[in-house]
């Protein structure tokens, strides 16, 4: 009785094959250890509407031209993975705290260092933020966030750059 049904049942994926979870996720960042600024700075960050949502995060540390480039994974609450400039790696959690958009991030870095961020959506949705905060070393921390950073962060001559110390750094 059943039998003629199976193929429209399968049609609609009630007996489908399983497909393995990794090749429906984003792409995740490289482990610490393969981690660069510079590869963060141009690494795939998918927006999704589930827990893997990816972000970009680029931020500003001190005022001597060191730059943080990463991603944060998660809605409302989850990871950030990235490096500094200077090759050191930092990794945290993040999580927004109220309905206003505020939230607080919380990252160690490879040397030891720690931080903290607070910061404030401006579009939940694309993980859009804007933040401050500073490290355990006493440098200020200034962060952007979301898939449209580059757009936001153009300078007068239209490029994107981060504005990190003397010399903007260029983005893409």
């Amino acid at each position: 009785m059943l039998r003629p049904l199976i193929p429209a049942l399968a049609a609609l994926g009630l007996f489908a094959t399983s497909v393995p979870a990794q090749e429906l996720r984003p792409v995740q960042p490289k482990p610490a250890d393969d981690r660069t600024a510079a590869t963060e700075l141009h690494a795939p960050c998918e927006m999704t509407e589930d827990s893997e949502s990816c972000s970009r995060v680029l931020a500003c540390v001190g005022e001597s031209g060191l730059w943080f480039a990463g991603r944060a994974i998660g809605r409302g609450t989850g990871v950030l993975r990235g490096a500094l400039s200077n090759g050191v790696t930092c990794g945290g959690t993040w999580t927004e705290s109220n309905w206003f958009g505020a939230g607080q991030a919380d990252v160690t870095c490879s040397n030891g260092e720690t931080g903290r961020v607070y910061f404030t959506y401006q579009d939940r949705w694309t993980g859009t933020a804007t933040g401050n905060g500073s490290m355990s070393g006493g440098n200020r921390i200034e962060i952007w966030s979301g898939n449209r950073v580059p757009e936001f962060l153009q300078n007068t001559t239209g490029q994107p750059a981060l504005p990190c110390g003397e010399a903007a750094i260029p983005i893409s």
